[in-house]
């Protein structure tokens, strides 16, 4: 195992600008083949598009039905197609888009349909979960299909229906979106309802609803037509369309402290170190680390502390794109096969950017591999 000093390491983070990276995820069970899961960067940088594959059943035949949540601190994905039957699935970051099967958790007893849900911050596990079906809110612990809590009212009006729910990670309340575009929120504990109007014109029939955990703002809602937008300020982020240039009819938004994958190698048949997060990345983390799988004799993995995310860069004599900034990056020695470097988070602050990437030395060539990148977040 490699290590290096976290002391020094921090030392230059808390030094650096935060970088709003991270990304928002939707869910649509009708945007197949192989494109059911889609995330989007909810800040400035990298703004990657992305669309994953997830083992999934049919949609439901409700626009308002239907959800996903992001176990950040476990690594997991929850979604539903919103039928009932069909329960809830969850499934590893890890094995998003890699055909992997879900877990499969029951619907709680008693809904006709699954409209929202965001995972209770106050369950180590990730196991319990807020949940809606329209017209109230449970509180529900998925693996023994029980409500622990609940059900309780929201006022969303005569005629509406909640089709969304997050929690703002900044100031601890539970917020849920309704089908008028009217948000209520009050804290997760419990308290008053209090109602929230957009401030700026928004599409019909909200399917969703979440917050950037880099930084403090107002929430992001997603709606039937593919829109994702921030309804106080009007900015849209740009979700990649549906197979065929169709409609991505959002089945639900979530943050996902997810890495990001910028590229970088050539491809083909050149040997490359593979770097990828473990532990997750959590502000104040004390398990987050660097893993690099190095092929070859001898590895460098770059650690770019204040990350520009340049287009790439090639480099005379080295094979691939360069995405870190010299400048700015701090270099570690790797050997052959698998190489973990301890990352201290205790004392980052959310918002801080990392960008990683490593070259092997192979029969005297250079060969870079696929950077990534990871924000801090709440």
């Amino acid at each position: 195992m490699i290590r290096f000093a976290p002391r020094a390491l921090l030392s230059g983070l808390t030094l650096i600008a935060a970088t709003n990276a991270q990304q928002l995820a939707s869910y649509d069970p009708a945007a197949t083949p192989d494109q059911e899961y889609a995330a989007v960067a909810c800040g400035t940088a990298p703004a990657l598009g992305v669309t994953d594959d997830l083992v999934s059943p049919p949609a439901s035949g409700l626009w308002w039905a239907g959800a996903t949540a992001a176990d950040n601190d476990n690594q997991t994905l929850y979604y539903a197609t919103g039928n009932p039957a069909h329960g809830l699935q969850r499934i590893a970051f890890s094995d998003i888009g890699a055909g992997a099967w879900p877990t499969v958790y029951a619907a709680p007893v008693g809904y006709n349909q699954i409209t929202g849900m965001v995972v209770d911050p106050g369950d180590a596990t990730g196991e319990t979960l807020f949940i809606s079906d329209g017209f109230a809110i449970s509180r529900y612990h998925a693996p023994s299909a029980t409500i622990l809590a609940g059900p309780f009212p929201v006022p969303v009006g005569v005629g509406n229906y909640i089709t969304g729910l997050a929690i703002n990670p900044f100031s601890g309340r539970l917020w849920a979106v309704d089908s008028s575009s009217t948000m209520h929120h009050r804290f997760v504990t419990g308290g008053p309802w209090l109602t929230q109007t957009p401030a700026v014109a928004v599409p019909a029939q909200p399917t969703g609803i979440s917050f950037c955990k880099v930084a403090a703002g107002a929430p992001f809602v997603s709606y039937w037509n593919g829109t994702v937008i921030n309804v106080q300020s009007g900015v849209t982020l740009p979700f990649p369309p549906a197979p065929g240039a169709g409609t991505r009819h959002h089945r639900g938004l979530t943050f996902i402290g997810r890495e990001v994958k910028l590229g970088g190698s050539v491809g083909g048949p050149e040997v490359v170190p593979v770097v990828w997060i473990e532990n997750g990345f959590k502000a104040g983390s004390t398990n987050t680390q660097v893993a690099v799988d190095n092929p070859t004799p001898i590895g460098v993995l770059g650690a770019d502390l204040n990350p520009t995310f340049p287009s790439g860069i090639n480099v005379p004599g080295i094979s691939g794109l360069l995405l870190i900034n010299p400048a700015s990056s701090i270099s570690l020695l790797l050997g052959p096969g698998n190489n973990t470097v301890p990352l201290g988070l205790v004392g980052v602050p959310p918002g801080i950017g990392l960008t990683f990437q490593a070259v092997g030395v192979n029969a005297g060539q250079l060969e870079l591999g696929d950077a990534v990148h990871m924000t801090t977040h709440l």
